[in-house]
């Protein structure tokens, strides 16, 4: 399943339990071969207040300190327009060492590791955003 299809099908999950939307906004950091990644957006039923925001990256190569700074500065861009309080996560089907588990904790971006399916995707997102609300 390539990203795009994992997106759509995991937005459709996630209207199940609020509101969500893809977009592009990550992408814009990319270059023009990429400029088709898709994020979600997503708020959770009842909660207007707060968005959930999630970057889906597959088969991630090299995740060094270039990369995890480009990650803080994905945060950063999406949380700037918006009134919101932003919760920011970092998913992907790949593993991510503790160094950099423990630098994403520290600038508040949630990590998803080993994510495969719309299905895992989704409900990690949904266990995370009601973990936030209680």
């Amino acid at each position: 399943m390539n990203e795009l299809s994992l997106i759509n099908k995991t937005k459709e999950i996630l209207d199940n339990y609020g509101r969500a939307s893809i977009l592009y906004a990550t992408a814009e950091f990319s270059p023009f071969s990429n400029q088709k990644k898709p994020d979600i957006q997503f708020n959770i039923m009842g909660d207007n207040k707060k968005v959930f925001f999630i970057e889906y990256k597959l088969n991630v190569k090299n995740i060094d300190s270039n990369f995890a700074q480009s990650i803080i500065e994905h945060y950063n861009f999406v949380s700037e327009d918006t009134p919101l309080k932003v919760f920011y996560a970092f998913a992907t089907n790949t593993d991510i060492n503790d160094e950099f588990l423990d630098f994403f904790s520290r600038n508040e971006i949630t990590v998803f590791s080993h994510i495969n399916t719309a299905e895992e995707l989704s409900s990690a997102i949904v266990k995370w955003s009601e973990s936030i609300l209680e």
